[in-house]
């Protein structure tokens, strides 16, 4: 969680290098499955379903051990995902 442009993405991939995990970046991996831009996403599914289907991205992820996974602002707001 940070700012924009303060480069969370790129110490995220140097993290997991260091560590010899996987790195998974959940706003790349929705674009990827609903094959839209994330701006896109949030705009044509709408909040609650957008959450919808970060909260099932990050299920998925959690069956990864030594994972270091970058998620979009909502995820750090919603207490399930905590």
């Amino acid at each position: 969680v940070g700012m924009d442009g303060s480069s969370k993405e790129v110490v995220g991939q140097e993290l997991a290098k260091k560590l010899g995990y996987k790195y998974f970046n959940t706003n790349e991996i929705i674009s990827e499955l609903l094959k839209v831009p994330i701006d896109k996403a949030f705009e044509q599914l709408g909040e609650d379903e957008f959450l919808k289907v970060e909260r099932a991205v990050l299920d998925q992820l959690q069956a990864y051990y030594g994972a270091v996974i970058s998620t979009g602002s909502c995820a750090a707001l919603q207490s399930e995902n905590w």
